[in-house]
């Protein structure tokens, strides 16, 4: 069941952010982890050569699209809504909660630091196996990001409640 939702949600994302223009009034969806304070809408990013332009998305999330991708990547700068992410943890729960309603719950399995041009992270087949990848910059320097690698565990609707 898991393998056939996770196309799902990726597509929902994906349609939504091809329907609405970039740094819409509406966003795509909304990313919750309560465990750091993470509440925050999701955006489209543009993508420009090999890189995206977050600025769009001010201090909110990004959805960075890359065509063939298999994980959901979201980014967002230190100093706004993923400011926090360096203190989540394995175990706590990040969200996407969809305009329909629909609720996709998964579970941080994985922290740490990725090379910024690393593009395995869009393909849970080639790097790390997760459906959700979570990145925002570190004090690393200019070539280094904090990332979160978190697991789908289930859907939830208002309407099954």
């Amino acid at each position: 069941m898991r393998r056939v939702l996770f196309p799902v949600v990726l597509a929902c994302l994906l349609l939504a952010s091809v329907a609405a223009p970039v740094r819409a009034a509406i966003p795509i969806a909304y990313l919750e982890i309560p465990a750091i304070g993470v509440e925050a809408p999701i955006y489209r990013a543009p993508r420009t050569g090999r890189s995206w332009d977050i600025d769009v998305c001010g201090d909110d999330v990004a959805y960075l699209y890359r065509e063939g991708q298999t994980a959901i990547v979201l980014a967002g700068h230190s100093t706004g809504a993923l400011a926090r992410l360096p203190q989540a943890t394995e175990g706590d729960r990040a969200t996407l909660v969809l305009g329909d309603g629909w609720r996709w719950v998964y579970e941080i399995m994985l922290t740490g630091t990725v090379d910024k041009y690393d593009m395995s992270i869009f393909d849970a087949r080639r790097g790390v196996p997760a459906n959700l990848v979570i990145i925002t910059c570190t004090t690393l320097g200019d070539d280094w990001r904090w990332a979160a690698f978190a697991w789908f565990l289930e859907a939830e609707s208002d309407e099954w409640r």
